[in-house]
This record gives structure tokens, sequence and C-alpha cells, in this order.
């Protein structure tokens, strides 16, 4: 059996059988005990999944298209007046 633990709060080296981690105070109570392992960590229910993965995933093509052809004209523009005045 190991002598030493990695805090599970801060990831510090602690000594088998210490009260608190020297480095950030964790202890029993505030992260090492089994019971408050995964207190910080929330799940979202099925419909707010849903949503999420909708709003991050979800393309809006007229706007992507709206994009590329905006600078394309501008594009376009540049290269005509570069013509116009003998520049390309």
């Amino acid at each position: 059996m190991s002598n030493f633990f990695n805090c599970p709060n801060c990831g510090a080296e602690v000594t088998a059988g210490s009260k608190a981690c020297p480095e950030c105070g964790a202890d029993d109570q505030t992260g090492w005990s089994e019971f408050t392992y995964m207190d910080t960590i929330s799940t979202p229910d099925e419909n707010e999944y849903l949503d999420i993965l909708h709003n991050e995933f979800a393309e809006n093509k007229r706007s992507n298209k709206s994009w590329i052809v905006t600078t394309g004209l501008l594009l376009l523009l540049v290269i005509i007046v570069l013509v116009l005045n003998g520049l390309f």
C-alpha cells in the first residue's frame, strides 16, 4: 500500500492518513469523501441535452452562404477596381 495519494481537489501529493491537503486544504468533508466525489458534476436532462446539442451543432446554412457570397462579391469588386486602374 502506498504512503501517498493525490489530492482529488488540486492533485498535490498527500501523505496517507493526513487530515487535510497541505496545498489546498481539502479534507474528507470537502473533497476526499466518497459521498462528495461527484457532487459538483451535473448533467442535463434529456430535453436540455437535445437543446444544447441543437444549439451547438446545428448549422445555419443561410448565414454561411450569405457570408461566402458577400466575401466573393467584395473580392470580385476589388479585382475589377485593380484591373481598371491598371494595377493588376
